[in-house]
């Protein structure tokens, strides 16, 4: 991936989970995705697929979504968060 390129990162979130594509908009090719389900529960998990095609899989139990939003605004990351009509 060269540095002079753009990408585009697609992020669907939902009360549960968060899936993300990062994709080439010129070749439309996927070069990276992944998905947090089950946050707020014992059976949280993380799955992508890196730059590198390569998957991981990741256990975490109890991942709290409403924690994660306090650490951005405290440590002032700039997010946006689209809600459904």
């Amino acid at each position: 991936m060269a540095s002079n390129e753009s990408h585009i990162l697609v992020i669907n979130s939902g009360s549960s989970s968060l899936k993300f594509t990062v994709f080439n908009p010129a070749s439309e090719e996927v070069l990276a995705s992944g998905m947090a389900e089950r946050l707020g529960t014992d059976g949280a998990g993380l799955k992508l697929v890196d730059l590198a095609q390569k998957s991981h899989n990741e256990e975490l139990p109890m991942a709290d979504p409403a924690a994660s939003e306090k650490t951005m605004r405290r440590s002032g990351h700039r997010y946006s968060r689209i809600s459904r009509s």
